[in-house]
């Protein structure tokens, strides 16, 4: 558990939810499927920075949207305890 801004207690990111909605986002900035890609990986090694994500190394090596969500799904398979 974190804190938030507020000092509220807050649960972890639900990454397999939020992914799609930062993919949904992206095209807004105009960026390319790699571009997409890398944004997404920007944001896993903050989370994985900050404790939040541990299985940074599992996906930084994806080369497409669709195989970091399949990678992602597939943890959570086989923890299903990391996603609450």
């Amino acid at each position: 558990m974190e804190r938030g801004t507020g000092g509220e207690v807050s649960s972890p990111p639900h990454w397999p939810t939020l992914l799609p909605q930062l993919i949904a986002h992206t095209p807004a900035c105009d960026r390319t499927p790699a571009g997409t890609l890398k944004r997404l990986k920007q944001w896993l090694r903050v989370a994985s920075a900050c404790g939040t994500f541990a299985h940074f190394d599992r996906v930084k090596r994806a080369t497409s949207v669709e195989q970091m969500l399949a990678t992602v799904s597939a943890l959570r398979e086989t923890h299903p305890g990391l996603f609450v």
